[in-house]
């Protein structure tokens, strides 16, 4: 009975299988090989054993064994090389460390998030005989950080004064038109109202964003976003031609007057970090 079994597998394992590739359109064969179940396994276990000597090879004889888990190495050398490695390892994650608290403590300071109070020296809970001696360049340091910083914060603000000059000394005019002299309105009036030319341009005083656009019916206003904190406001009846969010450059045309209208009038806002600005002094009317 067992050797009946036996021979049946044999007889199994020799059976032969045609694997063929055959074009669908014309029926030619194109390709044909034939194995049996023995050859199949022996190849199977041929391509899983070159993988396993393969992958034996790569971690032997590169550094990818040092990532094995428990990996100790073979000879002194070896041995040396981890511990080297895990100290530059240790000493990259400690100055990362160094450097993160660093940042951290600077970024907070910048922000004046740990005031420092030098005329308060006395009522602290330390004595500031004390303090001088645990301490003793500390007020110094502290009156320098101060001085320093107040130099910078000083030289910044000037600088931004300096900046805004500038830009208000290039602003393109708005609208086309001159100033309406009704009322108390005048060149210097921070609301500037403009009487404008019928089916005239609009144009953006400077680079920027636009912010925000509202239009009712023919009623048109523009919010534009530009550098060092200012914001332009428009208000006139007549058209948009640029969407909200989309960036504009000086003297690029925005608008359109509407050309029914004859006795229209427009108004123009600027503000700059939150104070209006008097625009018509910086613009040509």
């Amino acid at each position: 009975m067992k050797s009946k079994k036996k021979k049946s597998i044999e007889a199994e394992g020799k059976k032969v299988y045609r694997f063929q590739l055959i074009d669908i359109h014309t029926y030619d064969v194109k390709w044909v090989m034939e194995l049996t179940k023995g050859n199949l396994f022996m190849l199977t276990t041929s391509v899983i054993g070159i993988f396993l000597v393969f992958a034996f090879l790569v971690f032997a004889l590169t550094p990818l064994k040092y990532l094995l888990p428990g990996y100790v190495g073979t000879n002194a050398q070896q041995k040396k090389e981890i511990i080297e490695l895990k100290l530059k390892t240790d000493s990259l994650e400690n100055n990362v460390n160094i450097f993160s608290r660093y940042y951290t403590d600077w970024e907070k300071f910048m922000k004046d998030s740990i005031p420092i109070h030098l005329d308060r020296l006395a009522s602290d809970s330390i004595a500031v005989s004390d303090r001088e001696a645990q301490f003793p360049e500390r007020g110094k340091l502290e009156a320098k950080y101060h001085k320093d910083f107040e130099l910078l914060y000083e030289l910044d603000d000037k600088s931004k004064v300096s900046e805004n000059a500038l830009i208000l000394s290039q602003l393109s005019s708005p609208f086309e038109g001159k100033v309406a002299t009704a009322g108390n309105n005048n060149i210097n009036s921070k609301d500037l109202r403009i009487k404008v030319i019928p089916d005239s341009d609009v144009h953006a005083i400077y680079d920027g964003v636009i912010i925000s656009k509202i239009v009712i019916k023919k009623r048109v206003v523009f919010y534009i976003q530009h550098t060092n904190g200012f914001v332009s406001i428009y208000r006139f009846y007549g058209e948009a031609l640029v969407k909200k969010n989309e960036k504009v450059e000086k003297g690029q045309l925005i608008g359109v007057i509407d050309k029914d209208d004859k006795e229209q009038i427009a108004t123009f806002e600027l503000w700059s970090d939150g104070g209006q600005i008097a625009a018509g002094k910086y613009l040509d009317y």
